[in-house]
């Protein structure tokens, strides 16, 4: 069964993997490059970003941090 929690994070997971995929793209690089200059896991990071795994703080920061972007560009519309 589906609650709305967890369709609320599969929500947020989809907006925070788009904007991302949007940033890396803007930049010419793939995501391998992202999880390799962010010191994360490739596997962990393509999981994130197709939904298998929920994102944690930690690499939302670090990607944040390698992209130079403010956070709370993950979280656009």
């Amino acid at each position: 069964m589906t609650t709305t929690k967890t369709l609320l994070f599969k929500s947020a997971n989809a907006r925070i993997a788009a904007n991302i995929k949007r940033l890396v793209k803007k930049r010419g690089w793939t995501i391998e490059r992202l999880a390799f200059d962010s010191d994360q896991d490739k596997g962990n990071v393509y999981n994130m970003m197709n939904g298998k795994i929920n994102f944690t703080l930690r690499a939302v920061v670090k990607f944040a941090e390698t992209l130079e972007v403010d956070i709370k560009e993950f979280f656009r519309n």
